[in-house]
């Protein structure tokens, strides 16, 4: 009987350790296979990542490869000019100011007169010079135009005229600033408007596109280059002599400072614009 109780609990012995033993190789079995595991979801990760690198190049490469025409170019420019002027003046009406339109006035002197409108200086020197009232509002929106609608260019005006003027607006003096300074800022203006809506406007646009002429197109192009430049050299020195001269407190000092604007360099200036205008219209000529 002792023996077969000691034969029973070897056999119980034997059979406990071979179960731990298996569960060992288990636990070992189980490590293992989650150490493959990880090692697959790491080279998962590294594949995913080259392939999204190799994606981003390759979108480069196809980006790089995208090639924009001549006449690409050029409607770009000319839209992009036109969405600077029509976007200066939003920001300009969206901070309150406008040009008159004298619709609820019986007169432009009561139109400024009311304080409906900003810069009363700089309407009241182009109402004593612009005969009819129709075109007045024109003329004061060109003259705003050409300098972008700058609000604190205009603002500096504004103070200089009445220190040049004394406010008499019906001096030589008041047509001397208005003729030699903002008449020609309101051709400046015309210039600038002929060329990006009459010249390049979308009809000839889209002749240009249509007979597909490269040397007309990258002329064209080249053309309106020179024209913008020259403009933007126009208007920037205009601004800095604005801004000399408000710093002037003699009224002979401030006529001298304007001078400069629209003397010699303002004049050779708007000259050599004059002649880009005709270049570009002779071109426009030749499209038509």
């Amino acid at each position: 009987m002792k023996i077969y109780r000691m034969l029973l609990m070897l056999i119980i012995v034997m059979m406990s350790c071979d179960q731990q033993t298996s569960n060992k190789r288990g636990d070992k079995r189980k490590i293992g296979i989650f150490k493959t595991r990880k090692h697959e979801r790491k080279k998962i990760s590294i594949d995913q990542k080259k392939l999204d690198e190799k994606t981003y190049e390759q979108a480069s490469i196809e980006d790089e490869k995208i090639e924009y025409s001549p006449y690409d170019i050029l409607e770009s420019k000319v839209k992009i000019l036109r969405n600077d002027i029509e976007s200066a003046k939003g920001i300009f009406v969206a901070r309150g100011h406008t040009a008159p339109d004298f619709t609820d006035f019986n007169s432009i002197k009561d139109a400024i007169d009311s304080g409906k409108y900003s810069f009363s200086n700089i309407l009241n020197l182009i109402s004593r010079q612009t005969r009819t009232i129709t075109a007045f509002p024109k003329i004061v929106d060109r003259i705003y135009a050409s300098l972008g609608y700058n609000i604190d260019t205009l603002l500096k005006l504004e103070e200089i005229i009445p220190k040049v003027l004394n406010n008499n607006y019906a001096s030589f003096d008041a047509f001397n600033l208005y003729d030699s300074f903002l008449r020609i800022l309101s051709n400046l203006y015309d210039l600038n408007h002929k060329v990006l809506y009459d010249i390049f406007s979308d009809i000839t646009l889209a002749k240009l596109k249509s007979a597909n002429n490269l040397t007309d197109i990258e002329k064209a192009s080249y053309l309106l280059d020179r024209f913008d430049k020259l403009k933007v050299s126009l208007v920037l020195n205009v601004k800095e002599q604005i801004e000399i001269a408000t710093r002037k407190k003699d009224k002979k000092d401030i006529f001298e400072e304007l001078k400069k604007a629209y003397g010699q360099a303002f004049r050779s200036g708007y000259l050599a614009l004059d002649i880009e205008y005709f270049n570009i219209l002779k071109l426009y000529s030749g499209i038509k």
